[in-house]
């Protein structure tokens, strides 16, 4: 079993080259006693239950010279009077821990002011991030923001109001893509029926390819047809020979 001290705190073992001397607890009572007083050590150091017992050494246990006050005394078999200078190792000296705190405290503030920086640099790309998508939102052609005045130029219905109320009738049977939404491809059928758009002109508005464009129109349309066939219509025949203007009424043959 390697040699260690058995002084509270201290890790000091006997290796090879090392010039620190370890001494054994000597077994004559006087002197045993007095350096047992003063290794200062119980069974509470040691993790035992009863912490008032006192600490009782084994034969392998030694003390390293660096519990001594002067090399004189550390010869063979130290005398009695040597066993009151017995000392744990000292700690660091109040000067250097407060070097130590102080260097911390440098670090940290150097720490605090580069992070403030950080904050301040993601908050001013933040601003940039959302002003460039208003301004990309404001550009593109979507129902989100859509006017009366738009709505009415691109589909031929006079609010936004009512192109919601037409929405609403068919957005149960239109399943929405990851590139647009159920509304997006409502306005685009509707754009496309109303302006007559190609299929490329249709793709930049909306940023999609023209070939989701195509797939769109040929599925809203089928559905557009059944869903809004109820808003169509057809006066009767005597309706429209009430209304038809003096010019059509004169003739005899009218065919309907």
């Amino acid at each position: 079993m390697p040699t260690s001290c058995c002084a509270l705190n201290c890790t000091n073992r006997k290796d090879k080259g090392s010039r620190k001397k370890f001494f054994r607890i000597p077994a004559e009572p006087g002197r045993r006693a007095a350096w047992l007083r003063a290794l200062k050590r119980s069974d509470f150091e040691q993790g035992k239950k009863n912490p008032t017992a006192a600490w009782t050494p084994r034969g392998h246990e030694r003390v390293c010279s660096d519990h001594f006050i002067s090399d004189e005394e550390m010869i063979a078999d130290p005398p009695p009077e040597s066993v009151e200078t017995l000392r744990d190792p000292l700690p660091e000296s109040v000067e250097t821990l407060r070097e130590q705190l102080t260097k911390v405290q440098e670090e940290k503030c150097k720490l605090e002011q580069f992070c403030e920086s950080l904050q301040s640099e993601a908050d001013n790309l933040r601003e940039e991030r959302d002003h460039l998508q208003e301004q990309i939102k404001k550009s593109s052609t979507s129902a989100s923001n859509l006017t009366d005045a738009k709505c009415k130029l691109f589909t031929g219905i006079p609010t936004v109001a009512l192109f919601m109320f037409v929405f609403r009738l068919v957005s149960d049977f239109i399943a929405p893509l990851k590139s647009m939404c159920q509304q997006d491809q409502i306005l685009m059928t509707l754009m496309k029926l109303r302006l007559g758009l190609k299929n490329a002109d249709l793709a930049l508005r909306f940023s999609v390819s023209a070939s989701t464009v195509s797939k769109v129109i040929n599925r809203c349309i089928p559905i557009l047809a059944v869903r809004l066939k109820f808003l169509i219509h057809w006066p009767s025949k005597e309706t429209v020979k009430r209304n038809l203007p003096k010019k059509f009424r004169k003739k005899k043959i009218l065919k309907l």
